[in-house]
């Protein structure tokens, strides 16, 4: 790698290690815990690059465990399926018209063979396009679900926790009375 190359990388992690920011934006994984973290992924959700890991303060069940598998699906998903469906379609919907309209003469054959390069470019481009924002869309919504079950649980744990504590001090009134 020649030193150039060498140089900037230092200088990018001496910023990353300068910066004021969060840490785990930039580590080796993202590990929510509490639905503070899950609200600060949904802010820099695009930023995060590294695999998300739930270590909440509660149990994991199936659901939980389900959403963080989309999300990471999500995350990864460069929207080539969907560019491939796009070029496969443009390709063989171009070939159908072509052969049905045949060209005769060389300056056609030649129009004929750039119309279906451009056609199949920019199907492929507008399916990339598409696959990628639908991987976004989905993302969100798992962050989102994400969200609600970690306030849900964490709300839960609240309320079981004050019970727990009011039942304490009520076995101790009883037993001092």
């Amino acid at each position: 790698m020649p030193y150039y190359f060498k140089f900037l990388m230092a200088r990018n992690r001496a910023r990353l290690r300068r910066a004021d920011e969060a840490l785990p934006l930039v580590a080796s994984e993202y590990r929510l815990r509490t639905a503070a973290d899950v609200e600060q992924l949904r802010r820099h959700a695009f930023r995060v690059r590294r695999p998300l890991i739930l270590k909440p303060l509660f149990t994991i069940d199936d659901d939980l465990a389900s959403l963080e598998r989309a999300a990471n699906r999500h995350r990864a998903d460069c929207g080539c399926g969907i560019g491939a469906g796009f070029l496969i379609t443009a390709l063989v919907s171009y070939a159908t018209l072509v052969v049905f309209h045949l060209p005769t003469t060389v300056p056609g054959i030649f129009a004929a063979v750039l119309g279906l390069i451009g056609s199949a470019l920019s199907a492929a481009l507008i399916g990339k396009g598409l696959g990628i924002l639908r991987a976004r869309r989905q993302y969100y919504r798992c962050l989102d679900l994400m969200l609600v079950s970690f306030r849900q649980r964490e709300e839960s744990q609240l309320v079981n926790h004050h019970r727990r504590k009011n039942h304490a001090w009520s076995m101790d009134r009883d037993y001092d009375g």
